[in-house]
């Protein structure tokens, strides 16, 4: 099961894009370095005066796409990734811009330029924000216009030029904010898909695919020596709620109770909705007897709530509840282990725990009771 899922956590929006867009801006990334450095050997040919101008520059401007290449691979600092990544572009953008500026010979290139900084900054539009967008885009206009107001002696070329720079970064501040919301609705409905498969949509806790693949997941790491326990919890006689009352408040008993159950764990535990009015509830790392405690409390918990129907009428309700440790076994022995002890709880008459320790004592007195003596 995927990491991003534990805890019923879908990944936030900054990771859900970084996840989708990190191999893209690398690719970008690389095949921007690969650009610059290419034509060194070029420039030893045709500029050899300037080539120790050039090779610095394009040193920097390298060194600056690296960085941001480590963005994408390592921080994950949601808060300050857009502001630091724009800047570092803009960095490598103006070092590059002023390198293939000085050398008038290569002013031509300078459009090239800005349209592989802008489409590349459109590609990964939904990892920057709004206000960086429209920033970045500002700062390569008027970077570009004083740069080229000092070092460019070509007035025509310098008109052109400025007029392509402004409508190339109006246009990608327009298209990046559709980019940005389109991205976002994506991620809201990814998310809901995400609630779907894995949530009950009722409880808002795992349902049952997603309560047994976080304790698959939980317990593959656990040796057999190591505490991981279940508590199976089955609502006593939820069919008269129904009956009596209406699915309406059937469904409010579930919610409730499933709430409930959720303020009694800790970090290393999880509920889910098997299905109708059957909770499983997991401990990974837990004493044996805190989670028979923590049953006990679930048990007097789920009997002192009161139920008021739309009848004005008043109710309670009482669950069994079968506990389960495990002992080495396989995950699918110890959920059979704890149906096994819920059962039993309602064999007994409903209303109580029972646990291995309960279980074996039954067992034990009921072989005594049942051997004829000698």
């Amino acid at each position: 099961m995927n990491k991003e899922l534990n805890n019923l956590a879908f990944p936030s929006y900054f990771k859900y894009q970084k996840s989708r867009l990190a191999q893209v801006a690398k690719v970008l990334i690389l095949v921007g370095c690969l650009y610059v450095f290419s034509f060194l050997f070029y420039d030893y040919v045709m500029f050899q005066d300037d080539i120790v101008f050039i090779a610095v520059m394009r040193f920097l401007v390298v060194a600056s796409l690296l960085s941001v290449y480590s963005l994408y691979s390592k921080w994950n600092n949601e808060k300050h990734f857009s502001f630091v990544s724009v800047n570092l572009t803009l960095l490598s953008f103006i070092l590059f811009f002023y390198m293939n500026l000085v050398i008038e010979d290569k002013n031509p290139l300078l459009v090239l330029v800005i349209v592989y900084y802008l489409m590349a900054s459109l590609s990964l539009s939904p990892l920057i924000e709004k206000k960086h967008f429209v920033y970045g885009a500002l700062v390569i206009t008027f970077s570009s216009y004083w740069l080229m107001s000092q070092y460019m002696t070509d007035v025509k070329l310098f008109k052109l030029l400025i007029t392509h720079i402004a409508s190339l970064s109006v246009f990608t501040v327009l298209v990046s904010f559709k980019f940005i919301n389109s991205a976002k609705e994506s991620y809201e409905i990814a998310k809901k898909s995400h609630r779907l498969q894995f949530q009950d949509a009722l409880t808002d806790v795992y349902n049952r695919k997603g309560i047994i693949s976080w304790c698959k997941e939980h317990l593959d790491n656990k040796k057999p020596d190591e505490n991981f326990s279940l508590i199976m919890i089955d609502l006593d006689c939820f069919k008269n709620v129904n009956d009596l009352y209406g699915h309406a408040m059937g469904d409010e008993v579930i919610a409730k109770i499933a709430g409930l159950i959720k303020t009694e764990l800790g970090n290393s535990s999880e509920i889910g909705r098997l299905g109708g009015e059957e909770f499983l509830v997991a401990f990974s790392d837990m004493e044996n007897k805190e989670v028979e405690l923590v049953a006990l409390r679930l048990l007097n918990k789920v009997r002192s709530l009161v139920f008021n129907s739309d009848a004005k009428k008043t109710f309670k309700m009482t669950a069994s509840l079968g506990v389960a440790h495990h002992q080495g076994e396989s995950f699918r022995k110890l959920l059979a282990a704890a149906d096994k002890f819920m059962y039993l709880a309602k064999n007994n008459g409903r209303n109580q725990v029972v646990t291995q320790q309960i279980a074996t004592q039954a067992n034990q007195s009921q072989a005594h009771t049942s051997t004829p003596a000698l």
